[in-house]
């Protein structure tokens, strides 16, 4: 496991149990402590009884009254200091998605910890500014400048914002399963 400075919280959320488990138990051998939750609505319960949450990886078609793009947006648009980045079996990227991460199923494990390590650069790069700034933007305007970076560079819901040093001791890279 690598050791991290910093407590790091992920949630992840997905209907299919061995997915979401082989997702956790790659975050997890990274360092992160991982919460699991089977739907939208237990994760946004999750977001509102744990606030050390920093990063939310979501499936996209998921059971219930939200799938996991409305998700996304939703922690997004209510959450602008978390990270998000969204996981499918689906070949590319939704068209609602923009500005969102986006990783297709399946993936190597390294893919996913790349794009866990960009989103959460990237949040703490958008903190960093605000918190610098005489007067702090809102969330709302937190999460635009975020997309409207991503949009402007081309790498959208589709690549991580840059490419993270290589952690020493990680694993074989290995493929998630698709749904």
């Amino acid at each position: 496991m690598t050791q991290h400075q910093n407590h790091l919280v992920v949630l992840v959320v997905d209907d299919d149990f061995m997915i979401r488990l082989d997702i956790s138990e790659t975050l997890r051998e990274e360092g992160f402590e991982v919460l699991e939750a089977s739907d939208a609505a237990s994760a946004l319960a999750a977001l509102h009884d744990r606030i050390d949450i920093q990063l939310v990886c979501t499936d996209v078609q998921m059971p219930g009254d939200m799938d996991g793009i409305a998700l996304a947006l939703r922690v997004r648009a209510h959450y602008p200091h978390i990270g998000v980045m969204v996981l499918s079996g689906l070949s590319k990227c939704p068209d609602r998605l923009s500005g969102i991460p986006f990783l297709p199923k399946p993936f190597v494990r390294d893919k996913l910890l790349s794009l866990a390590w960009n989103e959460l650069s990237a949040v703490n790069a958008d903190a960093n500014r605000a918190a610098a700034r005489p007067s702090a933007p809102s969330g709302e305007e937190l999460g635009d400048q975020r997309s409207k970076r991503a949009d402007a560079k081309g790498q959208a819901c589709s690549r991580p914002r840059r490419a993270q040093a290589s952690r020493s001791s990680r694993a074989p890279s290995r493929s998630t399963s698709s749904r």
